[in-house]
């Protein structure tokens, strides 16, 4: 949903700023910086480099009509490297639409700042998904987390609770939040993108706790890795078995054989062993 059709809008305004990202001006230009009205999205760019300034710059169109007069526009930016979406950036000029208006210039960019907020997005399809939440949600609340989902969600389960939608904004069930590192079954009546708001996880929030028996365990990495480096601070021992939702894993003679060859962002699992334990998957 990052798109726009300039065409759309009765007019524009411009931007001359940069992209400040972990203390630094970006200089990937495969970051996408996306400026929004709301929810609709009016302009896109990419920092590019600019010889005569011999620095980076985000250099964008914003779009909009006479009746965005005094608008707030907001900003979100992907980082390429991590795959994150960053979902509240700081400008530091105020920012509201005004037609043919220039913000900043080369000689002082807009400084765009990250804020310490993520935005995970959840590909769901008809039927079954399992998730794991690999951000710590603002507001936990099931209610607040899935009111956007309008009833597309019927059923959410962990290993010991479950949530039924009902109507309106009722869920029933004793599931009645939802936190990061967790895994949770979703089933879904369509196929949509659901977002999830929330800061990044910290050490403590990211640890796995094993249990004798089959775990549902959450994989919080924002970056997909084999299952043998996912798990090597897991001390996995003989027989040990990791599942997905398409494939498997097991632990025997010291590697991991199976069709389940890598962990991606955002997939829940379960996990079987003999051996109670606690680990955090590398950084």
């Amino acid at each position: 949903d990052w798109d726009v059709n300039p065409n759309d809008f009765e007019s524009s305004m411009s931007l001359i700023g940069q992209l400040i990202l972990d203390g630094r001006n970006s200089e990937n230009t495969n970051n996408i910086i996306a400026a929004f009205n709301g929810n609709t999205c009016v302009g896109i760019a990419h920092p590019e480099y600019i010889k005569r300034f011999d620095s980076y710059y985000v250099l964008m169109n914003i779009y909009g009509s006479s009746q965005d007069s005094t608008s707030s526009i907001t900003f979100k930016v992907y980082d390429a490297n991590t795959g994150v979406i960053y979902p509240s950036i700081k400008c530091s000029e105020p920012f509201k639409y005004a037609a043919d208006k220039i913000v900043g210039s080369m000689e002082k960019p807009a400084q765009l700042t990250i804020d310490n907020k993520m935005e995970q997005r959840i590909e769901l399809r008809k039927g079954w998904k399992w998730v794991t939440l690999n951000v710590q949600p603002d507001n936990k609340n099931l209610k607040h987390l899935m009111r956007d989902a309008h009833g597309k969600v019927e059923l959410i389960k962990t290993k010991a609770q479950s949530a039924t939608f009902y109507l309106g904004d009722i869920w029933l069930g004793e599931l009645q939040t939802l936190q990061g590192n967790k895994m949770y079954k979703f089933h879904s009546r369509e196929n949509f993108t659901h977002s999830v708001v929330g800061t990044p996880l910290t050490e403590e929030e990211a640890t796995v706790e094993l249990e004798k028996g089959w775990n549902w365990i959450g994989y919080t990495p924002t970056t997909a890795m084999s299952v043998s480096d996912a798990f090597s601070g897991a001390n996995p021992q003989e027989g040990d078995v990791v599942k997905s939702q398409y494939a498997f894993s097991v632990f025997t003679d010291y590697e991991w054989i199976g069709t389940l060859e890598g962990m991606t962002p955002g997939e829940g699992y379960v996990y079987h062993t003999q051996h109670e334990r606690t680990f955090s998957y590398p950084q």
